[in-house]
C-alpha cells in the first residue's frame, strides 16, 4: 500500500526517472517470491541533486497523511521512514548512491495487468498482445509453463477465456498440451488428437473417470 502511494506520488511528478527500483520489490517484475513491505531503491545517473531532493519531498508528502515521517541518512543511503501511531517503523523507502550499474535500468512497463511477464525470460515482455501472431505466441508460452504446474493468475485465465482469443487458440497448434486442449474445450473448438506424452499410471487410474 505505501510502496504504491509513494510510487504514484513520483509518477505524477515526474520524477520516476530518477530512481532506479531494487531489492524483492525490483524482482516483482519477474517472480512475486517473497513478500516484502518496504522499497529499495538507487539514484539512476541522470538524478540531480535538485532531483533527489524533490524526490524525497515527494515521498514524505505522500506518506505524512498516515503517520510521523522522518528522514535519515547512513552512509550513501537515504531513508524515508514511515511510523504509525504505535511509534514503530511500519515502512522505508531507501535509495542508494549506485557504486556500479550492470545493465540500464528497465522503465516500468504499461503493460496490461493480465500479461504474465514471467513468460517471456527471453525477451522483453509486450504491452499488449494486438496481432494473432502476438496472441498465438502467448498462448503457447502459457500452455507450456502451465504444463510445467505454473498455473496463471485468474486475470490472465480471465482474458484469455474470451471469445476474441478463439481464433489465436485454434492457430496455435500445440497439440502436445494437455493445457492447450482445454483450451480449445473452453472457446468450443473441435477435439484434436493429442500428441504429447501419455503416461500410464495415469491412462489406466480408474478414477480418471471422476475427475
Amino acid at each position: 500500500m505505501y510502496a504504491d502511494v509513494c510510487l504514484h506520488a513520483l509518477v505524477e511528478r515526474n520524477l520516476g526517472d530518477k530512481i532506479s527500483l531494487g531489492g524483492a520489490f525490483g524482482l516483482l517484475h519477474y517472480l512475486d517470491y517473497r513478500p516484502t513491505f518496504d522499497v529499495d531503491a538507487w539514484w539512476t545517473e541522470n538524478a540531480s541533486t535538485r532531483d533527489k531532493e524533490q524526490v524525497v519531498e515527494a515521498i514524505m508528502a505522500a506518506l505524512i497523511v498516515y503517520g510521523q515521517v522522518r528522514r535519515r541518512a547512513f552512509g550513501d543511503v537515504i531513508s524515508i521512514e514511515l511510523e504509525t501511531a504505535d511509534s514503530k517503523k511500519t515502512f522505508s523507502f531507501q535509495i542508494a548512491e549506485r557504486s556500479a550499474q550492470l545493465l540500464p535500468s528497465m522503465r516500468y512497463s504499461t503493460m496490461s495487468k493480465w500479461i504474465d511477464a514471467t513468460l517471456y525470460p527471453d525477451v522483453d515482455p509486450p504491452d499488449e498482445l494486438v496481432s494473432l501472431a502476438d496472441r498465438v505466441d502467448f498462448i503457447a508460452r502459457l500452455c507450456a509453463a502451465w504444463d510445467f504446474g505454473l498455473v496463471p493468475d485468474k486475470a490472465t485465465l480471465d482474458e484469455i477465456r474470451r471469445p476474441e482469443w478463439q481464433a489465436a487458440v485454434a492457430a496455435c497448434q500445440l497439440l502436445t498440451s494437455h493445457t492447450y486442449h482445454l483450451l480449445r474445450r473452453w472457446h468450443h473448438l473441435e477435439p484434436a488428437p493429442y500428441l504429447g506424452q501419455k503416461l500410464g499410471y495415469i491412462r489406466d487410474d480408474p478414477n480418471l473417470a471422476y475427475i
